[in-house]
């Protein structure tokens, strides 16, 4: 494990100790829940920018009927 050191104002020390306790959990495991979640919300955003741009270079679509009936589905 490789720790990280963070510095902090009292004022911030304070809301985080205060909201991590809110959440009944540690600000460490606080603080990588939250960076996680930011990962893969930024990830998520990625992939519906491509997915649209993609879309919008073909906006064919197909209903679910026409899908099981080009597939054999």
């Amino acid at each position: 494990m490789v720790t990280i050191n963070l510095k902090l104002s009292q004022d911030e020390l304070a809301l985080f100790n205060a909201f991590a306790a809110s959440k009944k959990t540690t600000i460490e495991k606080l603080l990588k829940k939250t960076l996680f979640e930011k990962i893969e919300d930024e990830h998520d955003l990625m992939v519906a920018k491509e997915s649209l741009f993609e879309f919008s270079m073909d906006s064919n679509t197909f209903t679910a009927k026409e899908m099981q009936q080009k597939y054999n589905l």
